[in-house]
């Protein structure tokens, strides 16, 4: 079923019709008719609801009017789940990158009823190292000293203890190209966050090198993706995606850099607290957001 689709702006914001013959008048957000856009942004592309309301209805909207304004999901309605993007850029050999991933499960556990769409971007820490990898403690020896490395691996490794997550400082690191061409890919199918989780298990727990090609075929097994094998071996999959995506992140200079619902930037491993701070903001339930100043060693810079 295929139904026209109409705007109209009350009192609180713009309102789209979701069914035909729907009264124009007292319009309430809550109401199964109408679906709610109470901050209103540029809206240029297609979008699929499903109403989950008594209508059962299937709404194909396709808007190329500026006048039309939007925020998807971002509503009140029974007819759709409000979700939010995440992006974050990182470096998959990153441990803060972890932390923060592990913050963030921490920060979405407060939203239920909420949908969190997440999608790593490229950085590379370590892009001169060798595929085949160099000693690990070796390598943070002599890029940050032998007293100070150990004094972060230390501080790390608690860290990681009360995270739950088993820190395996022994093996070898590299450059992380094809992770990241992995991860790219993994995207077009929808499993970049558990890519990205399998290859944090390996890398940091297992103590696994991410430059090897059957450690990025174990990863991408463990989650299922399809056509792996393919895309490591074929060095110039996915470059054209992965330099756009790295574009797009130029003025990141140091991971992990989350962005929330397109609005909040935040740099390093910032806690729960005001991850979901941020979240609530987004979903505009606050008025405002503050952002303090984070902590200054949630950063890995190259």
């Amino acid at each position: 079923l295929v139904l026209p689709i109409q705007w109209r702006k009350g009192l609180r914001g713009w309102y789209l019709l979701s069914r035909k013959g729907a009264s124009t008048t007292n319009l309430e957000p809550r109401d199964n008719r109408w679906i709610w856009y109470p901050k209103a942004v540029p809206f240029s592309h297609q979008h699929l609801i499903r109403s989950h309301g008594r209508f059962d209805l299937l709404l194909y909207l396709v808007v190329h009017s500026p006048g039309i304004r939007h925020v998807p999901l971002h509503c009140c309605s029974k007819m759709a789940t409000p979700y939010v993007d995440i992006q974050i850029v990182s470096d998959v050999v990153c441990p803060w990158c972890l932390v923060l991933r592990r913050y963030l499960g921490i920060a979405m556990q407060r939203f239920p009823n909420v949908e969190f769409r997440i999608q790593w971007l490229p950085f590379f820490l370590n892009p001169n190292l060798p595929s085949e990898g160099v000693d690990k403690i070796e390598y943070y020896h002599s890029k940050f000293g032998k007293e100070r490395a150990t004094e972060m691996t230390s501080q790390m490794s608690q860290l990681m203890d009360r995270l739950g997550v088993c820190y395996n400082l022994k093996g070898l690191t590299s450059n992380t190209i094809d992770a990241h061409r992995l991860s790219c890919f993994a995207m077009s199918q929808g499993k970049q966050d558990a890519l990205m989780e399998a290859m944090f298990r390996l890398y940091f727990c297992e103590g696994k090198c991410l430059g090897h090609k059957d450690v990025l075929l174990e990863a991408a097994a463990a989650v299922g993706l399809e056509e792996a094998e393919e895309v490591i071996s074929n060095t110039c999959r996915m470059m054209p995606e992965l330099q756009q995506e790295m574009e797009g992140a130029q003025e990141v200079t140091g991971v992990p850099h989350i962005t929330i619902g397109g609005k909040i930037s935040l740099s390093g491993a910032q806690p729960p607290d005001l991850l979901a701070a941020a979240i609530t903001e987004v979903l505009g339930d606050s008025a405002s957001f503050e952002h303090p100043q984070g902590p200054n060693d949630g950063v890995c810079r190259s």
